[in-house]
């Protein structure tokens, strides 16, 4: 049964539809060496350009070699045999690695006609080819071609046998990843199909998840989450009037009629919720039973009501987290001191206790301890994900937080939790929920940045979770360094 069309009849379609030597010597003359080598590296005389020139220099010398190893190959044996495939694949990894896409095309090409020459037209063993064919062509930018290569896989995922694995899981994360990229890097009109592509993927792979791990498996938790995030996306574009939001709320792919936003963005609400109670029963009826995991369920419940603009639930929710937390047999203290500085919603990943998510938090105050340093207090920090999506966190930036060469606007604001501002939004009266107010820019990096009204909508657009004490929500004053998204 093929893997999307076995999905028809799942719950998580239809409720959508209802609604991933030790070094040091001990003789004189290494310390030397090494000391010299501090001293360099300290003085800023290793450049970066001088790091990648290296390490151009490495990749061209890997070229040869891979060149030579195929050259050699192709001498002892047919010129369409299957021990071809492995050097084929090599060279083209490495002309692509220095950004030779036309004659990595014409290699990746040459290494498909090899696999199904020997394994047939449609078999698995060229999804690894076709994956490879995509990453080419959207480095190139290249979006048609890519998005040909794209929608032959998904149609081979639609309608070919195919062993349900966790490598099957692997192989729709990559293809989701790759959508995911096409809808910032893809012409605007291509915007709303890679993010419709990247849901049906998601709950595909939710799906199969269920049916390699077992309905209950931890291991399902990141997937879920995955797709809660990929809910906030979407609603996020919903709230503006470009090609992608109409294709979002289209009620057929090729029809004219449109659902109302409201309709559309109250699906993604309770979609997510329900998400989010799955993995709430994944720690519930773990033996033995998870209550600190179900406490931070709950707490991300909580954020998820006021990322949809309902701070009574939320402010409900939160108080009632509390109390898990503290049944959990949590010291008070420990919880009051995780929740002692807002945090910028959504949260880029599931924890399951208060001390791993901990961990991250120290994490980004080791990352950003040197621009803490210069505006004197630690900031929030947001990494635009791209200037049509403003208000979406970069998927790819994981921890790294205080990221160098990117325009940035650092803001000093409050912050009211379940606060009711009413800022126009393009154009519509929106009423949100714990947003900055009274903010002002304290700093940027160019001068193009430092004002206009379009650079407060941006701060006004996201949400916070509040600082919280014995779960009530604080007013609070901070900083956020909002770094721009790079343009391609």
């Amino acid at each position: 049964m093929s893997i999307i069309k076995g999905l028809e009849n799942s719950d998580s379609i239809e409720l959508m539809k209802s609604l991933s030597a030790d070094l040091w010597s001990s003789s004189a003359m290494c310390r030397t060496t090494l000391l010299l080598l501090v001293q360099f590296l300290l003085t800023g005389l290793f450049t970066t350009a001088q790091a990648q020139s290296i390490q151009s220099s490495n990749l061209r010398d890997e070229l040869t070699l891979s060149r030579e190893l195929l050259e050699r190959y192709e001498t002892e044996v047919d010129r369409n045999a299957i021990g071809l495939l492995e050097p084929i694949e090599q060279l083209a990894d490495r002309l692509m690695a220095l950004n030779q896409f036309n004659e990595a095309h014409r290699l990746l090409d040459r290494a498909m006609q090899i696999t199904r020459l020997h394994n047939g037209l449609y078999t698995s063993s060229q999804i690894p080819l076709i994956r490879k064919k995509i990453e080419n062509f959207s480095n190139r930018r290249d979006w048609e071609s890519a998005r040909e290569q794209m929608n032959y896989l998904f149609w081979f995922y639609e309608n070919q046998e195919i062993a349900v694995n966790q490598g099957l899981i692997g192989d729709l994360l990559a293809l989701s990843e790759q959508h995911l990229r096409g809808s910032v890097e893809d012409i605007e009109e291509w915007s709303g199909y890679h993010l419709l592509r990247v849901n049906q993927l998601n709950l595909a792979i939710i799906s199969t998840a269920a049916k390699v791990y077992g309905e209950n498996d931890p291991r399902s938790v990141p997937l879920l989450y995955r797709q809660i995030l990929h809910l906030h996306v979407l609603n996020q574009v919903i709230e503006s009037r470009n090609s992608a939001s109409m294709d979002l709320r289209r009620i057929v792919p090729t029809s004219g009629r449109l659902r109302e936003r409201s309709e559309v963005q109250d699906s993604y609400y309770f979609v997510g919720l329900s998400l989010l109670n799955q993995i709430r029963n994944i720690y519930l009826v773990a033996e033995p039973v998870n209550p600190e995991g179900l406490a931070m369920a709950g707490l991300y419940i909580a954020d998820w009501q006021l990322l949809f603009d309902l701070p009574e639930l939320a402010a409900e929710s939160y108080r009632k987290v509390y109390g898990e937390f503290l049944g959990a047999e949590l010291r008070a203290d420990i919880v009051n001191s995780y929740f002692s500085d807002p945090r910028v919603l959504p949260i880029q990943y599931f924890y399951p206790s208060i001390s791993q998510a901990d961990s991250e938090v120290q994490v980004l105050l080791a990352d950003t301890e040197g621009f803490a340093n210069e505006v004197g207090s630690s900031p929030l920090f947001f990494n635009e994900w791209s200037s049509a999506f403003s208000s979406v966190r970069n998927p790819e930036a994981g921890l790294r937080q205080n990221e160098k060469g990117y325009d940035f606007v650092l803001f000093s604001f409050d912050l009211v939790a379940a606060n009711e501002l009413s800022p126009w939004f393009i154009g519509r009266h929106t009423k949100t929920i714990s947003s900055a107010s009274e903010a002002e820019i304290v700093g940027y990096s160019s001068a193009n940045q430092a004002g206009g009204e379009e650079i407060f909508e941006k701060l006004n657009q996201l949400r916070f979770r509040p600082r919280l004490n014995a779960g009530l929500p604080q007013k609070s004053r901070g900083l956020l360094k909002y770094q721009f998204a790079s343009e391609l």
